[in-house]
């Protein structure tokens, strides 16, 4: 029966980093959209960098500061 939990458990886990991979997650996402004030500046740290972020009519946005998009449209809702 301990064998049965452990392996339950490890795909409950495995299901966890596949969801989030990105490193973020819908309760993240919610609780971002949250804790800002309209058109407020924030630092947020993911995949080991600093960003900017602002919410802006009910939606977060990041700037993105990676030349691989210098040439590209840019957008994401999540």
């Amino acid at each position: 029966m301990k064998w049965l939990i452990s392996l339950q458990f490890l795909c409950l886990v495995q299901d966890f980093l596949d969801n989030s991979s990105s490193q973020l997650t819908y309760h993240g996402l919610a609780s971002l959209r949250e804790g800002l004030r309209p058109n407020e500046l924030a630092v947020f740290f993911r995949n080991n960098h600093f960003t900017t972020i602002f919410l802006h009519k009910g939606v977060v946005h990041i700037l993105v500061t990676d030349q691989g998009y210098e040439f590209e449209k840019v957008s994401r809702k999540a």
